[in-house]
This record gives structure tokens, C-alpha cells and sequence, in this order.
């Protein structure tokens, strides 16, 4: 190390006798920093040996590359009524509070076709299976389901009355492709909901190839 420094000592010196004040100063420093940078990686390299040697473990110097967060899941709240109930409420036949309700999170899965329940959840709303289906799911895996009805939806301020397939019990809800077409709803993944299209905020719009 003393010979270093009596190097650079001897550079700067040479270099004194052939330029101006300041630029003397500018290769000093310059210089200086490097010696520095030297000394210090010299002695990073060492301490790293050091601790190989005596079993102490040390993380390897790695760059971690830039990896875009994934887009969240839209959950939303859904409100759920056994339709038949809701009828009668509304023909004076059934109390108000003896109408079967249940509220609950859903997620918004576009990939799949229709809306789906737990078992539990309808079973709570005394719906009724009106036939069965064969579910594929993601995994290739197919089984046979029960669908549900009718059942009283609502979810982002607009209802209508929709059939479900039964999940297993405490399963997820999943609101599909049917009911984002019938109540006209977008997914916005940027605030993570579902909103009425904006070209027909008040009723939903649907699409017929001609009139009937």
C-alpha cells in the first residue's frame, strides 16, 4: 500500500510541472478516488474469502429484473334473493322478513360461463336443482353439477333473475359470462369493479340481429 501511494505521489508530481493549478487539482482528486474504489473492492474481495473460509454465508451479488405486477382479481359484492320468495313478498302472500337473502363476495370470472354458488349458500336460500350439467374445469377435470333457480340477482346496481351452478360447500362465487352480457357490465380492472356501460348507464343494452 505504501508503495501506491508513493506511485501516485510521484504522478502527481510529474504531473504539477506541465499543467496549470487547477487541472493539478482535478487529476489529484481523480486519482485519489480511484486509488479509493481500489483499496475498497480490494477489500469487499477479501472480507467475502475470509467468510467463505470459516462457513459464514454469504448472498451472491445479483441484479433482480424489473417484473411487471400482476393485474389484481375483481371481487364484488352480490346481493342474492330466492326469487319465488321475492314474489310472494311482493303480492302480499309472504312477509318482507320471511324472504330468503343472502349477500356475499364474488369473483368476477369472465372465463366462465354462468354465475356460480356454494352449496351452503343456496342450500340457505332453498333453491331448487332444475337439472345438471358437466363442468370442465381449468384443469381438464370434468364433473357432473347441479344448476340451481331461480335466483334474484343483484350486483353493481342492476338485477335480473339468473340460474346458478352449485359449487362445493364454502366454495367462491364466481359471476360469468352470462350475467356480465344480460346486465350489460364492463369490467374495469384499473379501480377493480364492475360498471355499467357507459353508452347505457340507466337499463342494460342487448343486441338482436332483427327485430321479431
Amino acid at each position: 500500500m505504501i508503495r501506491q501511494i508513493h506511485f501516485l505521489l510521484v504522478v502527481i508530481d510529474l504531473t504539477v510541472s506541465r499543467i496549470g493549478f487547477f487541472r493539478k487539482l482535478i487529476v489529484g482528486v481523480a486519482l485519489l478516488i480511484g486509488f479509493i474504489t481500489i483499496q475498497i473492492v480490494n477489500a469487499i474481495k477479501s472480507i467475502r474469502f475470509v467468510t467463505k473460509q470459516i462457513g459464514f454465508p454469504v448472498r451472491p451479488i445479483r441484479t433482480i429484473p424489473f417484473k411487471e405486477a400482476p393485474m389484481g382479481e375483481v371481487v364484488v359484492n352480490i346481493a342474492l334473493e330466492n326469487y319465488v320468495d321475492r314474489v310472494l313478498s311482493q303480492k302480499k302472500q309472504l312477509p318482507v322478513d320471511a324472504v330468503r337473502t343472502h349477500t356475499m363476495p364474488a369473483l368476477v370470472d369472465s372465463g366462465s360461463v354462468m354465475l356460480a354458488l356454494p352449496q351452503d349458500v343456496t342450500e340457505k336460500l332453498g333453491l331448487n336443482p332444475v337439472r345438471k350439467v358437466v363442468v370442465t374445469h381449468a384443469d381438464e377435470r370434468r364433473e357432473e353439477r347441479d344448476v340451481v333457480a331461480p335466483v334474484y340477482l343483484t350486483v353493481a346496481g342492476r338485477s335480473m333473475v339468473a340460474s346458478a351452478l352449485v359449487g362445493p360447500p364454502l366454495s367462491e362465487a364466481l359471476v360469468g359470462q352470462i350475467v356480465l352480457e344480460e346486465l350489460d357490465l364492463l369490467v374495469d380492472c384499473q379501480r377493480r369493479t364492475l360498471t355499467p356501460h357507459p353508452a347505457s348507464p340507466i337499463y342494460p343494452s342487448l343486441k338482436l340481429k332483427r327485430l321479431f
